[in-house]
């Protein structure tokens, strides 16, 4: 409950704050950036930023966007000068391995000519009669 009133207490001021700090430094924050409890972050263009409380939740509007953020998932709440960026893998590329041709006994050792018997030939066991 303390939380949810902090809560209340700090999107009551938020208009009046961000403005005054954005006057007062000489800083512009664009961005206003939430981190979930697993460190996803979530922004939102802080010009034009409305925000209200309803059922548990922060409804988020900017431009004519409303995103629900729910009121226990926020751990962290702050003004930024720059978008946050995804970071970690981006792009995955698959490549496929080339087929390996080499036989190999039972024991893993290489064989060039197999004679009767099991061997093991692209991961696979195959039995030459």
């Amino acid at each position: 409950m303390k939380e949810l009133l902090m809560m209340c207490l700090f999107v009551a001021t938020l208009p009046a704050t961000a403005q005054e700090n954005a006057e007062s430094s000489g800083f512009d924050y664009p961005y206003l950036v939430f981190t979930d409890t697993e460190g996803n972050e979530q922004a939102f263009a802080s010009e034009g930023l409305s925000m209200m409380i309803e059922k548990g939740a922060l409804l988020v509007t900017s431009g004519n966007k409303t995103t629900e953020v729910s009121l226990e998932s926020i751990a962290k709440m702050y003004f930024s000068e720059t978008e946050p960026t995804a970071t970690g893998i981006e792009d995955v590329q698959s490549t496929k391995n080339e087929k390996q041709s080499t036989i190999f006994d039972l024991a893993g050792r290489p064989v060039s000519r197999p004679a009767k018997g099991l061997y093991i030939v692209n991961g696979k066991k195959i039995l030459v009669k």
